[in-house]
């Protein structure tokens, strides 16, 4: 069996090589040839060598027939620090090609429209991508669904695994090799966002799919997709109630075990063609829209939680400096705790469990005026995902300065409060001092009008 589809790949692979070598020969009236993964390797290899200083090539694993599974890490290297990673992948299933098309096409984007774009280089800057277009890649080979021990890899993932989608029936969890690539670069880029790209209708769907009770995150997903769906009419719903029961998905997978948020975009109805007579980011433009909107908000994807505004204002003996909390994230903060130390030493404060999606809280920390130079250290800690508690650690830092005539509260190198001599008015900002400049603008202009 296994002679008879080795043979049958590799007659394929001839056919589909000739056809995809037209894919790095430009698009001649108008038509679009599709990827193999040979021209795949071409095209992504192209894009890593023009963009160095953005772009790594690299191979995840082999499928059960030897070939490697390719994905391209993008970000600005050069900028460094903690960045928001975002996983996309595509084709599962090999003969879904337009998965695969589309997941090439975003990275196409983020890195050869760097400089001339605002939202490619703003992502490039501040995200950090890892774009897998094709993991069933003997699938594809072979124009199937499946891998090339027959197997829908994607009911094949641990979690709710039944055995569904295995024509032999000799498969077990995790069992090939194509899902053991996935799940061991998931679980060590551990992304913030991850999203696969399928085809058969054009819907977005979300977690759960092995049932169908709304997942912990259900407020997140649906804000998310709302949010899609009144810019570009893309559809959207639970996998399980929108489409059918799919019990060991890489996305129920992902999100049960690491309170990842996870969605998929079916992108079309198509299956496997050889090319498109229509551009393939004009075609497929609502999930393209759809994944350059997710990682713009990718932090907005789960609570999160901050220190917003810092004021100050005066107090017997002493003054006060004010605190607010903000969630802007899109799901609650649940296992919410604050604590504050001010040279060291923590002074209690009391939070609620948890601080709902916009919603606010404050609390006032009494400081001698005599505190000079003292140090303010703010520490947030909660569960950024309803599902699996996954656990963000916040830390701010203030400086208190206590001067003639004023007292100041500085995070980094920005003064963000500070109060004059008398110790009952704060010092204005930004936007106040703008507003002031505006009106002394509006009554000289009066003035001249009355003169």
């Amino acid at each position: 069996m296994k002679k008879t589809l080795v043979i049958m790949a590799a007659c394929i692979f001839l056919f589909s090589a000739g056809i995809g070598f037209f894919s790095t020969s430009g698009h001649a009236q108008n038509v679009y040839p599709y990827h193999n993964n040979v021209t795949l390797q071409l095209d992504l290899q192209k894009l890593a060598d023009a963009n160095p200083e953005r772009a790594r090539l690299f191979s995840i694993g082999q499928s059960v027939l030897g070939q490697d599974i390719w994905c391209i890490e993008i970000t600005n290297f050069a900028i460094e620090g903690d960045k928001p990673v975002i996983y996309i992948d595509g084709a599962h299933h090999g003969n879904e090609q337009l998965s695969m098309e589309l997941a090439y096409v975003f990275a196409e984007f983020l890195l050869n429209e760097y400089s001339a774009n605002e939202s490619a280089r703003t992502l490039v800057d501040t995200r950090h991508f890892y774009i897998t277009p094709l993991m069933n890649v003997d699938g594809n080979l072979l124009d199937l669904r499946y891998n090339a021990h027959a197997v829908d890899i994607n009911r094949n993932y641990p979690f709710q695994w039944t055995g569904d989608g295995d024509l032999l029936g000799l498969s077990s969890p995790s069992s090939e090799p194509e899902v053991e690539a996935n799940m061991a670069l998931i679980e060590s880029i551990m992304p913030d966002l991850y999203v696969t790209l399928h085809t058969g209708i054009t819907i977005l769907i979300y977690p759960w799919g092995w049932t169908d009770e709304p997942a912990p995150d259900e407020k997140v997903y649906e804000r998310l997709a709302e949010n899609i769906w009144n810019e570009t009419d893309l559809d959207y719903g639970q996998i399980s109630t929108a489409l059918y029961i799919a019990p060991g998905t890489s996305l129920d997978w992902a999100y049960h075990e690491y309170g990842i948020i996870a969605y998929c975009i079916e992108v079309d109805d198509e299956q496997w063609v050889p090319l498109s007579a229509q551009d393939l980011r004009g075609r497929l433009w609502q999930s393209f829209w759809a994944l350059e909107y997710s990682s713009h908000n990718v932090d907005h994807l789960g609570a999160n939680v901050g220190v917003k505004n810092v004021g100050i204002g005066a107090a017997d003996g002493g003054y006060r400096v004010f605190f607010n909390f903000s969630n802007t994230g899109w799901g609650d903060a649940a296992n919410f705790t604050a604590s504050v130390l001010v040279d060291g030493a923590e002074h209690a404060i009391k939070v609620p469990d948890m601080l709902v999606s916009g919603v606010k809280w404050s609390f006032s920390l009494p400081l001698d005026k005599k505190a000079d130079g003292a140090q303010v250290s703010v520490y947030l800690e909660y569960d950024r995902t309803m599902q699996n508690g996954r656990r963000v650690t916040a830390a701010h830092e203030f400086d208190i300065s206590v001067g003639d005539g004023s007292i100041v509260v500085i995070s980094g190198e920005d003064i963000v409060a500070s109060l004059d001599e008398s110790g009952s008015r704060q010092t204005p900002g930004f936007e106040a001092l703008l507003a002031m400049l505006g009106c002394i603008c509006m009554a000289v202009i009066r003035r001249k009008k009355r003169d």
